[in-house]
Order: C-alpha cells, then structure tokens, then sequence
C-alpha cells in the first residue's frame, strides 16, 4: 500500500472513531448486530441518488433474507457528514460479506450494548469504541 493510501485509511479509520448515530424514537437496541451503509463505497463520495439506489438494494436484499433492520444515520459529531445506515440484526459473518458486498471499509458490530469498529475490506484490528449508548442522538428519522 501507498504511503498516500495508508495515511488516507489512517484518517478515514480516525473518522470512523468519531461516529455518532441519529436514531428515531421508536429505535430499539438489540443484544448484536451490525450498523452498516451501502453509501460512499470505500470511502469514495457518490452522488445522493446513486447512495439511495444502494441503500434501496441493501434494504431489499435484508428483506429477501429475512433479516431484523432498523433505519439509523451515521454521522460526524459535527453533523456535517451523515451516511444513512442501518443496524441489522445478524452475525459477524453476514456482516462482513454485506460489507465486502457493498465495497465498505468497516463496519460497527454491537454486542451486549457495546460497539466495536470491524475492518472489512482490509485486514486489521478490531476497535473498542464502548458503549452504543453513549454515540446515540435521538431525533425523528422520516
């Protein structure tokens, strides 16, 4: 890997740190799953449409599992950054391949309350980032 391209991953990986998730109301937190976008793969800015397009597919392709999802948005404490999501209840397995499905980076496993940052495009170590909780801001979600 590039030096350019490893210190890219190196802020991208800091930048995924800092998520907080914007949640509804009605948000329930279950004992493990997954939070994770189809948008901006690899890190790469598409455009709105493209971004719903994905999210549409990834929404249908849970359907077609049958797979437990909830609409959250991941963002930059900021807010000026924000990744529609979703925390879809499956194991680590399925994680992974929706991510490397839809080309992301990393994604954020839940597990008893606590939120880990997983790579899954490149290998690398797991991240503690404590409890989901504490990165939750309620608002209402349309």
């Amino acid at each position: 890997m590039s030096d350019y391209l490893q210190q890219y991953d190196t802020q991208l990986w800091a930048l995924y740190r800092q998520t907080l998730f914007e949640i509804s109301p009605e948000f329930y937190i279950p004992s493990s799953g997954a939070v994770i976008t189809a948008c901006n793969p690899e890190g790469h800015i598409l455009s709105q449409g493209a971004n719903q397009q994905r999210m549409a597919e990834l929404k249908q392709q849970l359907r077609e599992r049958d797979l437990t999802y909830q609409s959250l948005v991941g963002m930059s404490p900021d807010q000026q950054h924000q990744e529609p999501s979703l925390l879809i209840e499956c194991n680590r397995d399925q994680a992974l391949k929706l991510c490397q499905q839809y080309r992301q980076n990393a994604y954020f496993w839940l597990s008893k309350g606590q939120l880990w940052l997983v790579p899954a495009l490149h290998p690398g170590p797991k991240v503690a980032m404590g409890s989901l909780r504490q990165r939750l801001v309620t608002s209402q979600l349309e």
